[in-house]
């Protein structure tokens, strides 16, 4: 399995990584921590030959070192034989002066074969 700290992990591609991977989807749907809405999902499709980069800016301009880093679901993914896994992720960002974390979620459904 790849070391997620490894800093060489920016320059692989998603086949050299996880050669047994055709794609991966994303599904994602961002939304405040306390929201009663229904979630709007995207779909981010990675084939083979992209970059193994799956972090997601925070799109909060008020949100300072903000995102969603879904290279730990993804490792795990390959690791466990998962082809389907869901759950949320909490921006990694704070608000302002940093006193305040960034209270936006990402729902998301991720899909692998």
């Amino acid at each position: 399995m790849i070391d997620p700290d490894d800093s060489s992990r920016t320059d692989s591609t998603i086949s050299a990584l996880y050669p047994e991977l055709r794609r991966i989807i994303l599904f994602v749907a961002f939304e405040e921590s306390d929201s009663e809405l229904e979630p709007n999902y995207q779909q981010i499709i990675f084939t083979a030959d992209n970059e193994a980069i799956f972090r997601i800016d925070c799109s909060r301009d008020a949100c300072v070192g903000g995102g969603f880093d879904f290279t730990p679901v993804i490792d795990g993914m390959v690791r466990n034989k998962e082809s389907r896994v869901h759950g949320k992720l909490a921006c990694e960002g704070a608000l302002g002066s940093g006193r305040d974390r960034c209270s936006l979620q990402a729902e998301y459904r991720i899909i692998v074969d």
